[in-house]
């Protein structure tokens, strides 16, 4: 398994993944994305030095993508896997290939909803730390 830099090629099927029903329910933004707005965000983040995009790759397949957005040294990862590859293992194997591509920042840090609990455990499994608010779990790691 590997990541590869995300293209503008991408945007059909990385749409796809985040319009997904079950997608939706797990993000915080909800709401269909059109495919004119989903490309105009897309060629932005593929633009902006702050934003690290890949796609996970487990031989020819794609499983999964993962964001980085980058601060002062720390990094907001935010990522999903592929509606047809859930349920094997791959959210804990995205977060750790992220991890070898940040090692140049200090902290990583993930927000995930309190319903989310495969994300949350994909997160306990690469060892961040979490604290909880009322609605949201937040994971920080020191990378």
């Amino acid at each position: 398994m590997y990541l590869r830099i995300a293209q503008i090629s991408d945007a059909k099927m990385i749409l796809e993944w985040r319009n997904d029903p079950d997608t939706r329910n797990n993000s915080f933004s909800r709401e269909l994305i059109s495919n004119e707005d989903h490309v105009k965000w897309l060629e932005k983040k593929l633009l902006e030095d702050s934003c690290r995009l890949y796609i996970c790759c487990d031989g020819q397949e794609n499983v999964g993508q993962i964001r980085i957005d980058v601060r002062e040294n720390i990094g907001e990862v935010s990522y999903m896997v592929a509606p047809e590859c859930r349920g094997k293992g791959y959210g804990t194997k995205i977060l750790e290939l992220a991890e070898n591509e940040a090692k140049d920042l200090n902290t990583l840090i993930g927000f995930v909803k309190k319903s989310n609990i495969a994300s949350a455990k994909c997160f306990e499994k690469n060892g961040y730390v979490k604290f909880e608010t009322p609605e949201t779990l937040c994971f920080v790691k020191n990378v």
